[in-house]
């Protein structure tokens, strides 16, 4: 895996695919939640994005999902958070401006919850399968759960280094 600083919406070099990590939930009018990091922005960009994610998630589960109809197919989803998580007692898997809307055991929308190291590598298998189904050689991704999902580089990094070869490139703003 190799390593680049700059915007993952305005990289200078011409890639296969751009990945946005996400969360697994999906709101009762069934749109994917996309409210912080790059998956906001995407959605920004492609309106029906939300509800076509919700669709794939409702049908298909919390995968990795290439959108190659909505995003003019350079979009793939990451999840880096479960569809939803019970509230450890110490609060711990809720991410920080959260913590005080949720209790011990009580159900939290994947949205709140910190990003989980499980299925990061879960998600990077799938985008390694993807990406060789496919035979792309560029795959531009953010560093994965490491802003809204408030995990460390440090801890991310191994995990998807172990997995990715040099056709993927994690950007960092």
């Amino acid at each position: 895996m190799r390593e680049a600083r700059g915007d993952l919406w305005k990289y200078p070099e011409a890639i296969d695919a751009l990945v946005i990590t996400t969360n697994g939930y999906v709101t009762k009018a069934g749109k994917a939640v996309t409210g912080r990091g790059c998956a906001k922005q995407a959605a920004a960009e492609y309106p029906t994005l939300s509800l076509w994610l919700g669709d794939m998630l409702k049908n298909e589960g919390n995968h990795v999902h290439h959108c190659p109809l909505i995003c003019g197919g350079s979009i793939v989803t990451f999840p880096v958070k479960m569809t939803k998580e019970t509230c450890a007692v110490d609060k711990s898997n809720v991410v920080q401006h959260m913590k005080g809307k949720f209790f011990a055991g009580q159900k939290v929308p994947g949205w709140a919850c910190k990003a989980r190291l499980g299925l990061i590598e879960q998600s990077a298998k799938e985008l390694k399968a993807m990406a060789d189904e496919k035979g792309w050689t560029d795959v531009l991704m953010p560093r994965a759960g490491c802003g809204a999902g408030e995990l460390s580089w440090t801890e991310v990094k191994p995990v998807l280094e172990a997995i990715l070869d040099d056709r993927f490139i994690a950007i960092t703003f």
